[in-house]
């Protein structure tokens, strides 16, 4: 899986480009969203609209702002856990973008 940053820069013609670079490369779990997944990573309902859950060791610096990139699939992060405070694992509800 790699986790990327997304820059948005407005060109001439007031459209918007966006230009992705590489965060991590990390191996994860990824399954689907449920009231059971977002409640283990303390998201309860506050995440609504995710469709799939990423569990994965702590990487640090990992934002909203980011999207993860799963072979073909593009995946926006909507929440971001860190059980405990502990740096062991990183749990990111996501939403899949399907064109």
């Amino acid at each position: 899986m790699t986790l990327q940053t997304v820059a948005t820069a407005a060109d001439n013609d007031a459209s918007f480009t966006e230009t992705p670079s590489t965060f991590a490369v990390a191996r994860m779990a990824i399954e689907p969203a449920t009231a059971r997944t977002l409640e283990r990573a303390g998201m309860g309902t506050l995440i609504a609209q995710a469709s799939l859950v990423l569990t994965s060791p702590y990487i640090s610096g990992v934002t909203t702002h980011m999207r993860a990139l799963f072979g073909s699939r593009v995946l926006y992060i909507l929440g971001v856990a860190n059980p405990n405070e502990a740096n062991r694992e990183l749990i990111l509800a996501c939403s899949e973008v399907v064109e």
